[in-house]
């Protein structure tokens, strides 16, 4: 099993005033010959820029993919207007399914203080990430 993510590089505090999508795809791939069942996915942030998110799938066949639809992540707009100075941030995201390892994700996220802007292109289509028990870091670019 493995874990296809699409986020942002940076945020800052109109990102928040404009309910932009810090994570823009989801998608749990299971390239074995068996069905995932309970399959749960939990996103935290650190600093938590967005409240902890679980998204639970009972089965994925065997050979198949599921794309999460529902990526509804509201950044956290107090702690982005409060931000005087840049801070480096985390998204974690933790993928398990009943009988197999978890697997651990880590994706860097650029917390720009309110008065910066990043410009849209460095602020868009960051992180195309493809993750695997197999691997110690995300390194296929999707």
């Amino acid at each position: 099993m493995s874990l296809r993510y699409r986020t942002l590089q940076r945020v800052n505090f109109a990102s928040a005033q404009n309910d932009v999508a810090i994570i823009e795809r989801l998608v749990v791939d299971n390239p074995t010959a068996e069905a995932l069942t309970d399959v749960r996915i939990t996103l935290r942030a650190a600093p938590p820029i967005v409240r902890e998110r679980i998204w639970i799938v009972d089965r994925i066949g065997s050979k198949a993919e599921f794309t999460v639809h529902d990526l509804t992540t509201p950044l956290d707009i107090e702690h982005l207007a409060g931000l005087d100075e840049a801070e480096v941030g985390e998204l974690e995201f933790h993928m398990e399914a009943k009988g197999l390892p978890t697997i651990v994700e880590k994706c860097r996220v650029d917390l720009l203080a309110r008065d910066e802007w990043g410009g849209v292109h460095d602020m868009a289509h960051n992180s195309l990430r493809h993750s695997s028990p197999r691997m110690t870091r995300p390194s296929q670019v999707w």
